[in-house]
């Protein structure tokens, strides 16, 4: 600036001299000239000065943010906004380049705003970029994981009581005259409705009638799920079902009942303690005592506040009572649940004590 305002004054005595040699100008128009071009010589490094003070150019460097380049360079970060519109060349006030050089608008310095108001930054008043930042430091809880309850097989195999059966139809018997089948046997069955190719059918079978060992009331039936069969063709009139999943062995004369997926519930590993009072009253597959892993069934349910994954205790009764085991909720009905023993210190059997976990 200081070289362009010698010029001008270099400029201004020339063309004074070309007016004195070409139109004779006076003495007393000469020291005008004279004094015009001081003061413009004088002027123009002051207003230079000025702007230069008021405009600071700023080469952008890595992680920068115009959040951050107006809390350090004018000591107000809320002051972002007037950067931006000092340099419309900046479309997108989040991209903002490294070697980028911007203008800064020193006269828009307050040292104090931020300061006396308390303002925090937010993200709502940031842009985008500054957003991210301010998100790094806030604490993100770490998502627990969830894993499923019980494997699939061990849900759709777990069983229920029920009043009374139900059934859609049955296995009557198989090509090579074979009373047992496994996993990929084919089947003869007949249905109650027709069906077609593809549909699928659970293998139940009915187990003897329930009394309540304490009360000796009547409580249903034992329905055990033994497998699922599938339509596979239909040769002389007769439906042909391959067995596609075997839960216990499966036998002519089982019967069969609607399919429904079962998908395991998920869980956090976290789960209730509810307070109850009941009684063991089943064991799966006839067994005499159950241990680690087996299912047993309780005369509790739904309808008495029992939900899937509640954790139980099973309590031993005799000349004294003792803890003889935890189990884990897999279903409910309205009266009765199915449930998984989870540990167990001695044998579970028929008639032991169902109560809350302490």
């Amino acid at each position: 600036m200081l070289r362009i305002s010698l010029t001008v004054f270099s400029i201004s005595v020339m063309f004074l001299k070309e007016e004195n040699l070409t139109e004779g100008v006076s003495g007393m128009h000469k020291m005008r000239f004279i004094f015009y071009g001081v003061i413009l010589f004088l002027l123009i490094p002051t207003v230079a000065l000025s702007e230069t003070e008021e405009i600071k150019e700023y080469k952008i460097m890595k992680g920068d943010t115009l959040w951050d380049i107006s809390g350090k360079e004018l000591r107000d970060a809320f002051l972002w906004p007037k950067i931006w519109q000092e340099n419309p060349d900046i479309t997108n006030p989040d991209r903002i380049y490294p070697g980028q050089t911007i203008k800064i608008p020193l006269r828009l310095m307050k040292k104090e705003v931020g300061e006396e108001s308390g303002a925090q930054p937010t993200a709502k008043q940031a842009p985008a970029a500054v957003k991210e930042e301010v998100s790094k430091k806030e604490t993100v809880p770490t998502p627990v994981p969830l894993t499923p309850l019980v494997d699939e097989a061990v849900l759709m195999s777990t069983g229920y009581i029920a009043d009374s059966i139900h059934s859609v139809g049955r296995i009557t018997g198989s090509p090579g005259d074979r009373s047992l089948f496994g996993n990929e046997d084919i089947v003869y069955v007949s249905l109650d409705t027709p069906a077609k190719i593809g549909d699928m059918f659970y293998v139940i079978r009915r187990g003897e009638a329930l009394r309540h060992p304490a009360t000796g009331k009547k409580m249903g039936y034992l329905i055990q799920v033994l497998g699922v069969a599938t339509v596979d063709r239909f040769e002389f009139g007769q439906t042909m079902a391959k067995i596609t999943r075997v839960f216990n062995p499966i036998k002519s004369g089982d019967l069969l009942d609607t399919y429904h997926e079962m998908t395991p519930p998920l869980t956090t590993g976290l789960y209730r303690t509810p307070k109850i009072e009941g009684y063991v009253v089943a064991l799966k597959n006839d067994i005499v005592a159950a241990g680690n892993m087996d299912i047993i069934y309780i005369d509790k349910g739904s309808d008495d506040g029992i939900e899937v994954g509640d954790m139980l205790r099973t309590v031993a009764v005799g000349t004294h009572m003792v803890p003889s085991g935890k189990i884990q909720v897999l279903s409910s009905r309205g009266k009765t649940s199915a449930a998984i023993v989870r540990e167990n210190s001695r044998p579970i059997d028929v008639g032991n004590l169902v109560t809350g976990v302490e």
